[in-house]
């Protein structure tokens, strides 16, 4: 009678001690490894290349790289799916129709510049920090103007917009000073008066990793000083508000 015969692996050599500790020391290695690639700082990070080297990594037609990475891609896309109906309903409640005035601030895959595309929106600048996807969503809405902008640090000129919006985008501008920048010049100066600003945030002040920050909505209302026009409702790991600005068109 044959005895049965058991595969052995290296690490069963090696007491659980040692392989606890080299798995520790891999995670520490990898974070510093992080830190000095991404130039992390305690109060900023290398956005730019962060954000081209994840959209590089999944590619133009996953919702992984914009999404969360950690989840598959029929995750990511109910996620999405429920995102949509939300923000759509959102823009029905404020009477945000076709022949609107729009801007969005960090357009990544596109996914909400479609929203409003397919609504019959025409008039519409979108920025964001790489532009590894312009061909495609250029491609796909001709009509819209497509740029390549660091919101925290550059200023854009496109006013008397009736909306301006920034989905699960202000949470990766983990420097105060540099939200607040864009919050007053691409916000503040190209929102027209009676215009709407929607934004997303966990509404916490608290910092999650290199690239996440959260904010509270007073964060927002001392910049902007403008009225809330939705209060937060639900929207996939955060919150989903918006805010109008005061004056008439």
């Amino acid at each position: 009678m044959k005895e049965d015969v058991v595969a052995l692996k290296f690490s069963d050599f090696i007491p659980p001690v040692i392989v606890k500790a080299a798995r520790r020391s891999a995670g520490v290695i990898q974070a510093i490894y992080t830190r000095c690639r991404f130039k992390v700082t305690r109060d900023d990070y290398n956005a730019e290349q962060y954000w081209r080297e994840r959209h590089v990594r999944h590619g133009y037609n996953s919702l992984r790289g914009v999404g969360n990475a950690c989840l598959g891609e029929d995750e990511n896309h109910a996620w999405y799916t429920s995102a949509r109906l939300i923000f759509e309903g959102v823009l029905n409640d404020l009477a945000l129709g076709p022949g609107i005035r729009a801007m969005e601030l960090g357009y990544g895959t596109g996914f909400y510049t479609r929203i409003l595309y397919e609504r019959g929106v025409r008039d519409c600048l979108a920025l964001d920090i790489v532009d590894q996807h312009l061909p495609y969503v250029k491609k796909d809405m001709p009509e819209y103007y497509f740029q390549k902008c660091d919101i925290g640090s550059e200023a854009v000129d496109h006013p008397g917009c009736q909306l301006i919006y920034m989905i699960d985008v202000s949470q990766h501008i983990v420097n105060d000073d540099k939200l607040r920048f864009c919050l007053l010049h691409n916000v503040g100066q190209n929102l027209a008066p009676g215009g709407v600003f929607i934004v997303t945030d966990e509404l916490k002040n608290q910092r999650y990793s290199f690239y996440e920050k959260s904010r509270t909505m007073d964060f927002y209302k001392k910049i902007l000083g403008y009225e809330t026009a939705y209060e937060p409702v639900q929207f996939r790991d955060k919150y989903l508000f918006a805010f109008r600005k005061g004056g008439k068109d």
